[in-house]
Order: C-alpha cells, then sequence, then structure tokens
C-alpha cells in the first residue's frame, strides 16, 4: 500500500447521529486514526442529543458521510417485511461502495457488523480493487451466534420461528462473516472471549486479529456529565438501572427469580430497592414481570434517547448488566455495549453473567458485584446493594479512546501501511 495514501472508506451502514450502539462504535473505532474518511452510510433517524457532542468534536471533521438507501428497509424485521425492497438496498448500497473507487483512490476500507451485509460491501470492494487494504469488524458474531440457536429452541411459533428464519437467511447470512474472514487483511474484535469463540484458535485468523475494547471519548460533554455527576445518598429507594435491550437469551427470568425471593425476606421490598429497565423488551419478558407479581419492584420504560439515559445512569445508585446466558462451560462471545458507560458513572455494577463471559472477566476482583444467573445468588446480591454504599472509584481511564485507539487500531494500521 502506498503510504502517502490515507484515503479510507469506511463502510459501517449506519453511522452518527443515529442513536445505536453500532454508529457510536464504528466513529469511536475510526475518529484517532489518521486518514480523510469518507462513510458510506444508509439514511436512519438522527438523535439530537448525540449531534451536540460530535458537533464539538474536531475529530468530526474529516469523516465527509453519503448515503445510499434506507437502513429501515434493508434489513429483515417486524416492521419491514418487504423482501424486495430489502433487496433493492443492499444493492443501491454495495453498488455505491463500489462506485466511490472510481471517485477516489482509496487505500483502506473498513466493514463494520451489525449490519452484517457491511462486511459484503467490504468484500465487494475488496475484489475490485485488489491492492486496497480490508479492515473488518464485529460487534457479534454472524456464524454459530449463540443467541440464535437459543432462539431456535425457545421459540415454538410457527410464525416467530418463520421470521427468525427469514432473519437469518436475510440478515445474518454466514456467508458475511466467511468472506470477511478469509479476505480481510484486519480483524477486529471487542474482547478475547468473541474473537476466540469466533476464530476457533486458528492461526491464520488470530494472527491478523486486533482486540480493542468499548471506549468512551473524554472530550464529549455527554461523558463529561456523567464523570462530573456526584451521587445522591440521600435517593430512597435505591434505583438499580439497566440500559438495553431484553430478548431472547439476554433474558430476566433469573433476576425476576432472585426479586421474589428477596420479597418473602422484605416484603416491602419496593421501599428498599426499584428496578428500572430502559430500552426495549420483548413481550415474553413483560408478561414474566406481571405474571410474578413484582412489577412493584421492577419498572420497565421504552427506549430513549441517547443523553437520558446518561441522565438517568448518573441519578441511578446501582447499574444492572444483563448477559447473554448460554451454556456456563462455554465461552460467551456478547460484550454489554453500555459497560463503558456505566464505569464512568462510578456506581456499584451488578453483573448476572456466568464465568466465561467478557463481563465477568472485566469485573471481577473489582468492588462490584458479580452473581450468576441464580435465583439465591441475585438475591444476596440485592440485599448486599441495600446495605451497602454503592458508590465506587471505577479506573475508568484505561478505557479512553485515544489511549485505546493508540495502543491498538493505530498500531495495526502502520502495519498495514508498511
Amino acid at each position: 500500500m502506498d503510504n502517502r495514501n490515507k484515503n479510507m472508506l469506511a463502510l459501517p451502514g449506519i453511522f452518527l447521529p443515529n442513536n445505536s450502539t453500532i454508529a457510536i462504535l464504528s466513529y469511536k473505532l475510526l475518529r484517532m486514526l489518521d486518514y480523510d474518511i469518507d462513510v458510506l452510510a444508509m439514511a436512519t433517524e438522527d438523535d439530537d442529543s448525540l449531534k451536540e457532542n460530535i458537533q464539538s468534536d474536531p475529530l468530526y471533521r474529516k469523516f465527509t458521510i453519503n448515503l445510499a438507501g434506507e437502513y429501515r428497509y434493508a434489513i429483515f424485521e417486524r416492521s419491514n417485511r418487504n423482501i424486495l425492497k430489502l433487496a433493492l438496498n443492499k444493492r443501491k448500497y454495495y453498488k455505491q461502495a463500489v462506485k466511490s473507487l472510481k471517485d477516489k483512490n482509496y487505500g483502506v476500507v473498513f466493514s463494520l457488523s451489525v449490519p452484517n451485509f457491511s462486511h459484503m460491501a467490504g468484500y465487494k470492494v475488496k475484489k475490485k480493487k485488489k491492492s486496497i487494504k480490508w479492515v473488518a469488524s464485529f460487534s457479534d458474531p454472524i456464524k454459530d451466534n449463540p443467541m440464535v440457536e437459543y432462539n431456535r429452541k425457545e421459540y415454538n411459533s410457527l410464525a416467530i420461528k418463520a421470521g427468525h428464519f427469514f432473519m437469518r437467511k436475510l440478515n445474518d447470512r454466514v456467508k458475511y462473516q466467511k468472506v470477511a474472514f478469509k479476505h480481510a487483511d484486519l480483524l477486529v474484535f471487542v474482547s478475547e472471549e468473541q474473537r476466540d469463540f469466533m476464530t476457533q484458535g486458528k492461526k491464520e485468523l488470530i494472527e491478523k486479529s486486533v482486540i480493542v475494547p468499548f471506549t468512551y471519548i473524554k472530550e464529549w460533554p455527554i461523558y463529561k456529565k456523567i464523570i462530573e455527576t456526584q451521587n445522591n445518598p440521600g435517593n430512597k429507594p435505591k434505583r438499580i438501572v439497566h440500559l438495553g435491550n431484553v430478548y431472547g437469551a439476554r433474558r430476566i427470568d433469573s433476576l425476576i427469580e432472585g426479586i421474589i425471593i428477596t420479597k418473602k425476606k422484605i416484603p416491602d421490598l419496593y421501599k428498599h430497592i426499584i428496578i428500572e429497565h430502559y430500552g426495549n423488551m420483548e413481550q415474553r419478558q413483560k408478561k414474566l414481570i406481571e405474571k410474578n407479581g413484582v412489577q412493584d419492584v421492577f419498572i420497565a420504560h421504552e427506549r430513549i434517547p441517547y443523553s437520558q439515559t446518561l441522565d438517568i445512569m448518573s441519578k441511578s445508585d446501582t447499574l444492572l448488566l444483563l448477559d447473554v446466558y448460554i451454556d456456563e462451560d462455554k465461552l460467551q462471545p456478547f460484550m454489554p455495549s453500555k459497560f463503558i458507560e456505566y464505569l464512568l458513572a462510578n456506581k456499584t455494577i451488578i453483573s448476572i453473567a456466568n464465568h466465561k463471559s467478557p463481563i465477568y472477566r472485566h469485573l471481577k476482583d473489582t468492588k462490584h458485584i458479580n452473581v450468576k444467573p441464580n435465583g439465591e445468588d441475585i438475591s444476596k446480591a440485592l440485599i448486599d446493594i441495600i446495605e451497602k454504599d454503592c458508590s465506587v472509584k471505577n479506573n475508568y481511564e484505561m478505557y479512553e479512546n485515544k489511549r485505546v485507539i493508540r495502543n491498538t487500531l493505530i498500531r495495526e494500521f502502520e502495519k498495514l501501511e508498511r
């Protein structure tokens, strides 16, 4: 690769100021790199609360964002079952990605899952221009995804099974991972567990892999606010807050079991703790709350704007992380994206996770609470939260964006340029 070629084509599928984990992750991965970056994204809804942060970030200026297609029509889901529109929007994205090569001489192409078809766009660009360096980043596994296996076993409705079948065939095609593993020059993973799960220890894949954990951008006003907000020791009952989605194998059955056990010990539990969930939650999980009569302790709210989630986080007493619960003897490749924001808040984190999870590894040997998805253990943790001072001092500086990227991606890109 020509060392003077500092042009990158980024194909994340969705990008800021869209309020999604993937859009934010893409920006955090790329902002510190010494490249002029043309982003090809799909049209999405913007989150106004994120605009303030990117407008105050001088590194955002090196991104030129172009749009091709609409994301809402490119993914098969309950609100979009129009396969023709899906195919047309994906085709529009692929076509524009390849066409971009005529407009500029790019040295690097970057793709990110989800959406997984971003990797197919990266492959088509690499196929068209073999000299280009392809960096493929993964936030979740595509092939042998444990969440898919769980859904296959747990959901008996023919309609739901058909929906999962089409989602797998149209959204999460194994081919997307295979072409990236075979043809990409660099593979980026969020944790050691994810890398080991996906590569299955294959030497040729591990050798071209790098781990880049989730980070925070200390210059962003939204993160400064979390860090500077003081705890409110007079806040009663204590607020345990969960931010994120609950679906499939990321479920709340063991948490509800723990609440039920705790209510038997403390009948007026609602006076001592309130658990608040903010985000999408599938209907079968919502029904568990009502069926077990714990709605006085467990309150489920809908998804809210990014800035509001961080404000709620800073006003909480304790922060809850729900892992993806698969066989506890197998590697768990998923990493909750809110982990870094949780650290910034300097509140006790209660993590419900098995021992082979990246969350367990990150929080073990700290003052935070790590419990398995077991009702008795969760009950003990809830009582511990009632009785303890929930403020902590986290070493979150180790996850600061500039620091992490300088020691990971920047070094790998320097190797690519040699």
